[in-house]
């Protein structure tokens, strides 16, 4: 830990942070200045008051990432079918036969 960072808690439990320069963030802020989400703003400043590391707080946001939708998984078959052996190795089927 670098030096303690001096921050207060605010009306409805906001965190106000006064960096060693002067300035106040707070999480509407950062998220305005860094044009990142609200709950990203809350963790980085709940990092700096742990660790007092300003660099993470003021770092650049990954937009690289590209999210893909996934593939549509196809639904099994729920009926048996004459001449069908998976039941067989089903576990819940062997635990209902040991039953009966």
């Amino acid at each position: 830990m670098s030096e303690k960072v001096n921050w207060i808690r605010g009306p409805h439990g906001k965190k106000i942070v006064t960096l060693p320069d002067g300035t106040i963030i707070t999480t509407e802020i950062l998220e305005k200045k860094l044009n990142i989400h609200r709950v990203s703003a809350t963790n980085r400043i709940n990092a700096y008051i742990e660790s007092g590391d300003e660099s993470k707080l003021w770092s650049k946001t990954n937009r690289k990432t590209k999210y893909t939708k996934k593939p549509k998984v196809e639904v099994p078959e729920t009926h048996y079918v004459e001449g069908d052996l998976k039941h067989y190795f089903d576990p819940h089927w062997k635990l209902l036969m040991k039953n009966i």
